[in-house]
């Protein structure tokens, strides 16, 4: 199950333009990044 969640979480990162999982993440814990990438701000 989490495999699964995990390999969602990578194609997701993938899809928004992030060749490497890390430096995604690190986009997402950033809330004013995070918000940004949503088109929410």
């Amino acid at each position: 199950m989490l495999a699964a969640v995990r390999d969602l979480i990578r194609s997701a990162l993938k899809l928004a333009g992030y060749i490497n999982t890390a430096a995604g993440r690190r986009a997402h814990t950033d809330r004013p990044r995070a918000l940004t990438l949503y088109g929410i701000t």
